[in-house]
């Protein structure tokens, strides 16, 4: 993937999450953008001031989706759209290539997913 069709994906990615900024604490910078919690949370018997929620960074071929919601709890992993499943990678990876309208969704669902479980866990 070329850089101008990378950070062109990189963007669209970044206007999805914006709409998150109000809920969830926002660190950005070239080819990164993070959003966290700013709750306390327990993650693996440690505690935490604040969590990472969702990453997007510009990597060398594609863009990575790092959504930590199927760290922290699991059993999202199984909720994770069919769709969406192909280009899980590792245990908190998407390996984006593309903006299909197809992804876009799965994209919204799994932050609808996550945002559920971290309010119902009162992290955000």
């Amino acid at each position: 993937m070329d850089d101008q069709k990378r950070r062109y994906l990189f963007e669209q990615l970044k206007t999805l999450l914006q709409g998150y900024g109000d809920v969830l604490e926002l660190d950005s910078s070239p080819g990164k953008y993070s959003l966290s919690t700013t709750k306390q949370i327990i993650v693996d018997d440690e505690i935490h001031e604040g969590y990472q929620f969702v990453e997007i960074r510009e990597l060398k071929n594609l863009v990575g989706f790092y959504y930590m919601p199927i760290h922290v709890c699991p059993e999202l992993r199984d909720e994770v759209p069919a769709s969406m499943q192909s280009i899980l990678k590792g245990n908190t990876c998407f390996n984006i290539k593309t903006f299909t309208p197809e992804i876009e969704r799965g994209l919204k669902d799994l932050m609808k997913l996550g945002m559920d479980k971290y309010k119902e866990n009162d992290w955000i």
